[in-house]
């Protein structure tokens, strides 16, 4: 019976699944296409239930089954009540963050596997943040540059915090959407460890400067230094982390929601 429906459901060919598909999983993807389809902006409702019910011919349990699925991934909101229903969210950066963390946990990805990625990633991003730097990169990068640079920076809140605003303002600024996405996942990892940990006021020093140095070769438009700063840092971070953390760098990361 739901392989029948599930045909039903389907307006057009599909690619053959990899693994069998639940129909709920069959209807949430149709919703999503719709929103996509339609553009539908944040804070939009979608149909009733019993509108959604006619539309794809399923029974009210997948109906809420699919839109539940839509919801755990972040992009649908659903209140309950009088004027409740599903709304389109408006999905963050945070959304790819939980399910990368999930995917990762999963497959045992460790601590220092993480740092291996980072390494491999900064530097790229770092390089085409200098090559593709606009007006609007460069007042950010000032920014934060004079926040790094404040002497205030001694609680390791603080620490965290800013240094990984940095990681993500390169990310953003290197101007590639894909690779920044990963980039941002891969910083809210390492800095959900690092919040767990405390790292001495000499260390806060070592690591703002080596970001100011940075930040100058991207404001200066000079990829090569850009690129072997970042990887230097990057080195330098995870030679540190491993040494003062050694019972940490061979765990499989946490699951961060």
């Amino acid at each position: 019976m739901e392989s029948s429906e599930a045909a039903r459901v389907l307006s057009r060919p599909e690619p053959f699944p990899s693994r069998n598909v639940k129909l709920a999983e069959v209807v949430a993807k149709r919703i999503a296409d719709d929103i996509f389809a339609q553009q539908l902006a944040p804070g939009a409702k979608l149909p009733g239930e019993r509108d959604m019910v006619e539309r794809f011919q399923v029974s009210r349990g997948t109906l809420r089954e699919a839109l539940r699925i839509l919801e755990v991934h972040g992009l649908l909101t659903i209140r309950s009540g009088p004027g409740g229903g599903p709304t389109v969210s408006p999905m963050t950066a945070n959304d790819f963050n939980r399910a990368c963390s999930l995917h990762f946990t999963a497959a045992g990805i460790t601590v220092s596997e993480l740092w291996a990625a980072r390494e491999k990633l900064e530097p790229l991003l770092a390089r085409s943040a200098a090559e593709s730097l606009t007006d609007a990169d460069r007042m950010a990068f000032e920014g934060i540059r004079r926040e790094q640079a404040d002497d205030v920076m001694v609680d390791n809140a603080r620490y965290v915090r800013v240094g990984s605003r940095f990681h993500q303002l390169i990310a953003s600024a290197s101007g590639d959407p894909v690779l920044s996405l990963f980039a941002r996942a891969l910083g809210e990892m390492t800095a959900g460890l690092e919040s767990r940990n405390v790292y001495p006021p000499s260390e806060h020093g070592r690591v703002h400067q080596a970001h100011l140095d940075i930040v100058d070769a991207i404001l200066d438009r000079d990829a090569d230094t850009a690129e072997r700063l970042a990887a230097e840092h990057m080195s330098d971070m995870r030679i540190t982390h491993s040494a003062r953390y050694p019972g940490l760098i061979d765990n499989v990361l946490p699951y961060v929601i």
